[in-house]
């Protein structure tokens, strides 16, 4: 994997920047694989991309085209100053002219590599916001409702006040539950509802498969329960989640007593910096091989000491909804 930094190399970098600020090239993601316009982990040629987004090959060249420029410089000024004999004052000057030159084109990278986070941050914003409102369209007045956890929900809260009216919710997590009491929505406990009409939730990774990653928002039990008790489950997604293939770090939720045997066991996996699960797990990551996430699920399912962990299998999804730029695309899965 090679990262690419590059500007548009006869113009000046306020020039350019300002250019690329002004429409969505700064969207671009800030890795690529050689010759594709792709993100590794995050997108692959298995899956379709909308005619209208904007990968960044183009601002990528231009950093590149920069990169190229000041190497060869450098490059031919280091010849010409061995076959030289130049005293030692001007050899002095000329290192800090270099020096300059290679604060400047970094300064410049920094920057361009500022305004393509920035930019991208934005558009996966909206994406989001997209899914989101594409799911809201589903529910209708009177329906009981699964919500999930997570960035991509929260955008769904105030779609599902606006849309439906006599809706009822039931809510993944004590974060979701406040949210949604603040946008309107009426929120109930769980014990008291065996089905769901529908339940709508986010995704960390999205396979070809239907296969999915869930849990960065630690609540991955509460939600894989609720959505096995949807008659739909929806998945609403960003253009970043689908993947070629899942990877780690898989979320597990795990039981506090007897942690350290339980780690043990698992092998491969880092404790996460975040609070307990909302019913009072220790939260980690496993960051082994994902070769299969059938036999890795089961693997984890048997182990002692887990909770439950974040995979979800095809069977259990209904649809996604990913966004792509402002279109929605609907990915139906076929279960193995």
């Amino acid at each position: 994997m090679s990262r690419h930094y590059g500007v548009r190399g006869a113009l000046p970098f306020g020039h350019w920047a300002k250019q690329s600020s002004l429409g969505r090239d700064g969207g671009a993601a800030e890795t690529h694989e050689p010759g594709h316009g792709t993100v590794p982990g995050n997108k692959s040629e298995g899956w379709p991309r909308h005619k209208g987004s904007t990968d960044g090959t183009a601002l990528d060249e231009q950093r590149r085209q920069l990169v190229a420029a000041v190497v060869e410089t450098e490059y031919g000024l280091t010849r010409a100053i061995a076959s030289a004999r130049l005293p030692g004052s001007f050899l002095r000057g000329v290192t800090l002219w270099r020096a300059s030159r290679a604060w400047s084109a970094s300064a410049s990278l920094r920057a361009a590599t500022r305004l393509t986070s920035r930019g991208r941050r934005m558009d996966l914003e909206t994406e989001k916001k997209a899914a989101a409102e594409a799911a809201a369209a589903l529910v209708g007045d009177g329906m009981l409702i699964g919500l999930g956890t997570g960035s991509t929900v929260a955008y769904l809260l105030p779609a599902l006040a606006r849309r439906a009216r006599a809706l009822r919710c039931v809510a993944t997590s004590p974060l979701t539950e406040e949210a949604a009491r603040r946008a309107g929505l009426v929120v109930e406990p769980f014990g008291g509802h065996d089905r769901f009409d529908l339940a709508i939730d986010g995704a960390d990774q999205i396979a070809p498969d239907g296969w999915l990653v869930k849990g960065g928002g630690a609540a991955h039990t509460r939600e894989k329960l609720v959505a096995a008790s949807a008659e739909r489950f929806v998945v609403i997604a960003d253009s970043a989640k689908p993947v070629a293939r899942l990877h780690g770090p898989i979320p597990l939720e795990l039981l506090e007593f007897g942690l350290q045997s339980t780690l043990r066991r698992l092998g491969t996996v880092r404790r996460r910096d975040v609070p307990q699960s909302p019913d009072g797990g220790i939260i980690v990551d496993f960051t082994g091989a994902v070769d299969d996430p059938a036999t890795l699920a089961e693997r984890l399912a048997r182990t002692p000491g887990v909770v439950e962990h974040g995979l979800f299998p095809p069977e259990m999804v209904t649809m996604a909804l990913v966004a792509r730029g402002t279109e929605v695309e609907t990915l139906v899965f076929t279960p193995r």
